[in-house]
This record gives structure tokens, C-alpha cells and sequence, in this order.
């Protein structure tokens, strides 16, 4: 009864129906609170006589319902900004396997944040101690893909330093920014979404060639890819930018080369090395951080809530790293290349995407913005492309 009388005491002084102790409390969380991981709404009434709260709402429906829609809002910058997002659970998992794990990132000090996480926070069925002092290893290299220059950096430490790479995600990505071309003369979300991942990957295949067979390189794509259009003629969309135009197109981008990619290594008869790329689904992550500046007050958080008022439309993080992991590790997709996923199976893109003769004028295309000769003999091609890094 002490404890009782006490709650209601609390609940008196901190009335969940009044807007204004929402605001103060969730002004309160966020400046003390270092993160958010998980928020429980669970105040509630049932059953009371008929009153208006303070701000003229009807009390158990401002109880139960509004206070918690305000303060989920509120807190949901914290809540994005806590949130380690798909890579935690991909890296998570393939530590899981005992495999020594290569983060190539651009923030260091995030990177590190990631690695101490995944070292306290093993998989389901593991022991802490057991995953912390007899899992796979995990490694960080710099690299940041706005600069071509780190790409060739980050890959010739790749080389140098490790003795075999089996598997790579290509899975940094940026959507809905502001315009802005990189120090290389390339607009910011093509290059980081596919010219960057497009140069790393030709620079470290030598090296998957040699541990092979059982290599894969996973392409991260989006369903978006289906509004995508590759402009040619404006490949930086100096004309016509738009921020989610180039984000499609960059999506397009990523299933056109896994395409034109896997054609060419059967071409040049290099076995043993099986390319993907896939739509994790819809995940409330931060790549939509950007979104409120470039396409309407809001809209960065609007995912997030959509998420929440439509669950059976999006995926949590551990649900969006299922199909990578499927695709880098799973038996099934040992003997596929060149295919598109989702929902860890084979899925069909948009038309545009699977022709062949728009894949190869893609490749050609991205080729020259390195400065590349595309030539069809692929060997000679990449020993082309290592010169770039002796």
C-alpha cells in the first residue's frame, strides 16, 4: 500500500495528461539520456467518470493514446541516433561463424562503438564470454567513399594486410541529401552508393580470386530501384537533380553492375567468385537523417513513425539483414550469380535492370568516370585497374 499511495502521489505530480509534462519529460530524456533503445507506452486509464484534461482533451483517450503519440515523436531523434542500425546484426551474425570480420567505415569512432557493441551484445543461443573470447575476429579499416582516393587507399591496405577476402558487402549508402559533387568532380550519393563500392570492388577481386572458390560480393540494391533511370547524358544530374532521383538511380546502379559483373567473370571463365544484389526491405535506420532538409520538414521522422503506425509494412534491423546474410553465407545461393533478392529468394527487377545491353552501357559508363578503358578481356581489364594502387 506505501508503493501505491507513492505511484499516485507520482501520477498527481506528473500527470500523463497534461501535454505539457509530455514535453517537459521528453526535453528532460534527452538531455540527460545518452540513448534510447526501447520505449514501452504503458500508461493508461479505464473506466473513470467523464473530465477533460488541462488541454481540453477527453482524459483517458489524451492518456492512453495522445501523450504517448507526442512523446514517441519527441523521442524519436534520440531513438534514431541510438539505433546501430542493419550492419550491427549482418556483422553480428557473421561473427557468429567464427569469421574474422573487415569493417571498412568512414567514422572510426562509430566503428569502434560498433565493435565494443557487438562484442557485449552476442547472438541469441551464445554465451558472452564464450562470443567475446572465441568468435571470429573483427578488424576496421578506413575508408570513406566520397574520395576515390581512400577507396584506393583503404583496398591497398586490404591487400597488403589480409591473407584471403571470401566475402564482400558493399552496403554504405546515403539517400535523400542535398546537391553536392565530391572532390572528384562526382555527385555525392552516386558515387557513395555505387562508383565507390563499383572501385573497390574491381580492386580487391585479385585478391578473391586467389581465396576462392566460395567468394560473394553482395550488392545492396532497394526496391527503389523500380523508379531508377540511368541518365547518360547527365550521369551527375546537374540538370535535373532531385534527391530521390539520384538516390534511384544509384539503386539501379547496384543491380545493373552485380548484372554486368557476374557476366564477366563467366565470360573470362573466373570461377568460384557468385555476385547478388538485394532489397533488405524497409527499416527505420538513418539513412533518412537527410530527408527532413531536402524533401519536407518532417520527413526523416515520418519513416520512423510510419514504421511504427505500419509494422506489417517494415522490417526490424535483425529482419533486414536476413536476406544479405542469405545471400553471403546460405548453401542454397551457392550456385547463383547475377540475381536479384528479396525477401531471401530470388526476386524479378524491373525490366530495365535485367537487360543485359543496358547493364553493359551502364559498366561502360561507370568505367570512364575512373578513367578506365572497359575492355571485354577481363584480365587484362583488372590488372588495368591494380595499376591504379602500385
Amino acid at each position: 500500500m506505501e508503493k501505491a499511495n507513492e505511484a499516485v502521489k507520482d501520477i498527481k505530480n506528473n500527470p500523463p495528461s497534461s501535454l505539457k509534462s509530455v514535453k517537459d519529460c521528453a526535453k528532460n530524456l534527452l538531455m540527460k539520456e545518452a540513448a534510447i533503445h526501447i520505449l514501452v507506452n504503458n500508461a493508461g486509464v479505464a473506466a473513470i467518470s467523464y473530465e477533460k484534461t488541462e488541454d481540453g482533451i477527453e482524459t483517458t483517450f489524451q492518456t492512453n493514446h495522445l501523450g504517448h503519440f507526442l512523446l514517441t515523436l519527441l523521442l524519436l531523434p534520440k531513438m534514431q541516433a541510438s539505433s546501430p542500425g542493419c550492419r550491427i546484426v549482418n556483422v553480428s551474425s557473421f561473427t557468429h561463424i567464427c569469421a574474422r570480420i573487415i569493417l571498412a567505415c568512414r567514422n572510426m569512432e562509430k566503428a569502434n562503438e560498433a565493435v565494443k557493441d557487438i562484442k557485449n551484445n552476442p547472438p541469441s543461443r551464445i554465451k558472452k564470454d564464450e562470443y567475446q573470447n572465441g568468435a571470429g575476429e573483427l578488424a576496421i579499416y578506413f575508408l570513406n567513399l566520397c574520395s576515390l582516393k581512400s577507396v584506393k587507399d583503404c583496398a591497398k591496405n586490404l591487400l597488403m594486410k589480409e591473407a584471403a577476402i571470401h566475402i564482400l558487402v558493399n552496403n554504405a549508402g546515403v539517400v535523400a541529401i542535398s546537391y553536392e559533387k565530391t572532390e572528384d568532380g562526382i555527385e555525392t550519393t552516386f558515387q557513395t552508393n555505387h562508383l565507390g563500392h563499383f572501385l573497390l570492388t574491381l580492386l580487391l577481386l585479385p585478391k578473391m580470386q586467389s581465396s576462392s572458390p566460395g567468394c560473394r560480393i553482395v550488392n545492396i540494391s532497394s526496391i527503389g530501384h523500380i523508379f531508377g533511370d540511368i541518365d547518360f547524358d547527365d550521369i551527375n544530374l546537374e540538370k535535373s537533380y532531385r534527391p530521390l532521383k539520384s538516390y534511384f538511380q544509384s539503386k539501379l546502379a547496384n543491380i545493373l553492375f552485380t548484372r554486368e559483373l557476374a557476366r564477366r567473370l563467366n565470360k573470362a571463365n573466373v570461377h568460384g567468385i557468385n555476385v547478388y544484389s538485394l532489397h533488405p526491405g524497409n527499416m527505420p535506420t538513418e539513412i533518412t537523417q537527410h530527408a527532413s532538409s531536402t524533401i519536407f520538414p518532417g520527413a526523416s521522422y515520418s519513416y520512423s513513425f510510419l514504421s511504427w503506425v505500419l509494422p506489417w509494412a517494415f522490417k526490424t534491423v535483425e529482419e533486414g539483414a536476413q536476406t544479405t546474410i542469405y545471400c553471403s553465407v546460405d548453401e542454397k545461393t551457392a550456385n547463383e550469380t547475377g540475381l536479384y533478392y528479396s525477401d531471401c529468394n530470388v526476386a524479378i527487377p524491373r525490366r530495365k535492370a535485367a537487360n543485359d545491353e543496358y547493364a553493359k552501357n551502364f559498366w561502360d559508363v561507370s568505367c570512364k568516370l575512373l578513367n578506365l578503358e572497359p575492355e571485354e578481356d577481363f584480365t587484362k581489364f583488372l590488372q588495368t585497374v591494380s595499376r591504379q594502387i602500385l
